[in-house]
């Protein structure tokens, strides 16, 4: 239960390495980073035979690990952070120009020494879990590399495969979305229709109730009466302003008031 081999490289460019003899782990380390983005930070584990292969990318440098199947994910993890802040604490910015292998001769130590502490100390597993990275772990995806290799399928495809489901995932909240305004307008529009329905039924009933109890019937008769009055007022008047004129005696005028017969 051991972690036996790691490697710390640049994209492309290996920087320093330390793995046992009689390993297949430079070979299938050197084919993992031609495929793994150096941006943005992630990290992934894949399982090959009896081992798995664990890669962190942080700050465009990706740091590889090979370990026994049965150590788990969060103690080579734990490994892998510890030794990319003492590479970067040792060599700066130095990393980012660096050619290949220009680190192996002083940092391979460091790496065998951190490796065997982590795979044999039992003060490294509590380490990791102050880290806190044991949840973050648990949704690291393992992929068997002896089957992708079999049918001859490359990483890339794998990455490219994960960025069209995210587009994908992306299109479909996108969808659920403007549905969702879509139903809002449409229970919207569908209020205001059964808001006018019962306001076209409510005043259909009351015309209704008014004409039932003859509201329409006594509002005419008494416009009729009304109109009756004005009329036989306004002929009174006339004939009283008739006679007013035709009776209206002058004092100064000679002629005589008729008697009467």
């Amino acid at each position: 239960m051991a972690i036996t081999a790691s490697l710390i490289a640049r994209g492309n460019v290996v920087l320093a390495e330390y793995y046992p003899p009689g390993t297949t782990f430079p070979t299938i380390a050197r084919r993992l980073i031609e495929q793994i983005p150096s941006s943005p930070d992630s990290k992934k584990s894949y399982s090959y035979e009896s081992y798995n292969f664990h890669y962190l990318v942080e700050g465009g440098i990706t740091y590889i690990c090979m370990s026994d199947q049965n150590i788990g994910y969060r103690i080579p993890y734990a490994f892998l952070f510890d030794l990319n802040s003492r590479f970067k604490s040792m060599y700066g910015q130095t990393v980012h120009t660096a050619p290949p292998m220009f680190m192996t001769d002083t940092f391979s130590r460091t790496m065998r020494d951190r490796m065997d502490f982590f795979s044999h100390d039992p003060n490294a597993d509590k380490i990791s879990k102050v880290k806190g990275d044991i949840d973050e772990v648990k949704r690291t995806m393992a992929t068997n590399i002896e089957k992708v290799l079999e049918r001859g399928e490359k990483i890339e495809v794998l990455v490219d495969k994960t960025d069209t489901l995210n587009q994908q995932a992306q299109s479909f909240k996108k969808k659920g979305t403007q549905l969702k305004r879509k139903m809002w307008w449409k229970n919207a529009k569908l209020c205001c229709c059964l808001i006018i329905i019962g306001v076209l039924l409510i005043g259909g009933v009351t015309v209704g109730l008014l004409a039932y109890f003859g509201v329409f019937g006594d509002l005419g008769g008494i416009m009729h009466h009304k109109s009756t009055e004005s009329s036989s007022y306004t002929a009174s008047h006339v004939v009283t302003r008739t006679l007013t004129h035709t009776i209206t005696y002058d004092p100064s005028s000679t002629d005589t008031i008729p008697s009467s017969q």
